[in-house]
């Protein structure tokens, strides 16, 4: 037989310390899932350069005509100025990379930051 003074709920100080445990998990889980997200969006960013790379060297070959880019700080244009893509991850120097008709770009790297991290990738 219970007292009078018996309860069967949670005092307040369990309470608190339970939502204190919780909020120290997320403190430091939270900003741990977001770099992972953030390296799973950057490495998107490096696929999608290295593809838009294969298609432009792709492009020039298979209909003969010559492509010109320019790459500058967070995007990529064609010469008329038009944006062909913009990065979030990315950065470039300003560099302008020419394909002649066989598929051939004037330069045999292109550089690039990407997450500080200074990259170089091979043109052909």
């Amino acid at each position: 037989m219970k007292s009078a003074f018996e309860n069967n709920g949670f005092t307040l100080l369990e309470l608190l310390v339970v939502m204190a445990l919780f909020g120290l998990l997320a403190g430091v889980a939270v900003p741990r899932m977001w770099a992972g997200v953030e390296a799973v969006a950057a490495d998107a960013e490096k696929r999608t350069l290295v593809e838009m790379a294969s298609q432009v060297t792709l492009h020039s070959f298979l209909r003969h005509e010559p492509r010109t880019l320019l790459f500058e700080n967070r995007s990529v244009h064609s010469p008329d100025g038009t944006a062909f893509i913009v990065f979030d991850y990315i950065v470039f120097p300003r560099q302008q990379i020419h394909w002649n008709t066989r598929g051939f770009p004037d330069a045999r790297t292109l550089d690039y930051t990407i997450r500080g991290r200074s990259e170089r990738l091979a043109l052909f």
